[in-house]
Parts: C-alpha cells; structure tokens; sequence
C-alpha cells in the first residue's frame, strides 16, 4: 500500500505570530520613515518587508488577517479582494468559493457568499471579530491552506479580557485558502460555528 502522506504543518503558532507582528511593525515603521521624509530608511524597509512578507506562513496569516478586518470593518469591497476569482463572466473560479454561516445555509458561488456578506453586515450592529489562530495546515504541495481557528465576535469598541479572550460568542471556524498563480492567496471556503462550552478551547478539538 502506499504511505500516505499527512499535511505537513508549519512552525508553531507563537513563530508565526511572531513573523506576522514583526511585518505589522514593519509597516509602521515604512509609513513613519516615508512621513518623515526618511527616503533611505524606507527603501530600506521595503526590502525588509518584501523578504518577510514572501514567507509562506505570513503570507496565509495576512490573507486570514484581511478577511477579519473586512468583516470587523463590515466592507463588502474588502471582501471582494479577500475572495478567490473575479466578478467577470469569464472568469474560472467563480463558482469554485463557498462559505457556512452560522444559522445560515450552505452557500455556493462568489456572487453569493459576497452578497450574504453584505446582508449580514446590514442586518447586525457595528462589531469586532478578533480571530485567535490554533494552526496553519499545507495542502496539494503547498496550493492550499487550512486556517483553524476561534472568533470571538463582540461589540466594536469592545476590548479583549485579560487572558485574551472577550465577553462575546465564540465560534469555531475554518478558513480555506488556495494561491494563485500571482503567489497570492485567496479565501476559497469557510465554515463557522457556534462553539459549545467545555473546558477546553474549541480549537483543541479541531482536526483538518
């Protein structure tokens, strides 16, 4: 029989935490060095961040980072670019995207998980949705990745508790990724849902 080979998980999260926060930090910095008029330090860091940024693990952790701030900041434009394909008639990929919606049903196509996105955003309050990452996954040679994580949805100007969690519900979600041929990665599917209570996190039960 062959040997079946398993994903192959990336460094442990608190690594990749730490890349994505060093490459936060970095833009900062660009956008400071740039208002300052600190050309040379800027040129600088872009290169920095243009190394950092072709790392694999931050690259799919940004990608998973953009689709929270478009739901958090309740942009259906934002989403727009978080989504694999394209809104051309044309365009391969249309049909290939699918999102599950807490309480929702199965939803199949761009043109449809964009426009439940954008009923959802007019029908609930201004809110944050702060995501804490368990593990990062490759799939079909490093094509695709799988994101497992916990939300945690709460009021917009609501602030995490000292352990790191909020006061909100709790979903456990998987955010399924797949890179393009420009090495850019795109959402391809998601599913979330409630999280029931126990006393370990959901994520510690989650297995891809």
């Amino acid at each position: 029989l062959p040997t079946r080979v398993w994903p192959r998980a990336f460094a442990t999260m608190s690594e990749m935490s730490g890349k994505f926060d060093e490459l936060e930090a970095m833009k900062r910095q660009l956008a400071e060095a740039v208002e300052n008029e600190r050309y040379r330090e800027a040129a600088e860091l872009r290169d920095a961040l243009e190394s950092l940024a072709s790392d694999e693990e931050v690259a799919i952790l940004a990608a998973n980072d953009e689709f929270y701030s478009a739901f958090s900041g309740k942009s259906v434009k934002a989403m727009e670019a978080v989504w694999a394909g394209c809104d051309e008639d044309s365009c391969p990929v249309m049909e290939e995207v699918f999102c599950s919606h807490p309480g929702y049903a199965f939803v199949t196509g761009r043109h449809n998980v964009l426009e439940s996105f954008g009923d959802i955003f007019q029908t609930t309050p201004p809110m944050r949705v702060r995501c804490l990452v368990d593990s990062v996954r490759l799939l079909r040679g490093g094509l695709s990745a799988v994101v497992t994580c916990r939300e945690i949805v709460g009021g917009a100007d609501e602030k995490p508790t000292a352990g790191g969690g909020a006061a909100g519900p709790e979903l456990v979600a998987i955010n399924i990724f797949e890179k393009g041929e420009d090495g850019a990665w795109k959402l391809v599917m998601r599913q979330a849902g409630p999280c029931r209570a126990q006393a370990r996190p959901c994520a510690d039960n989650i297995s891809v």
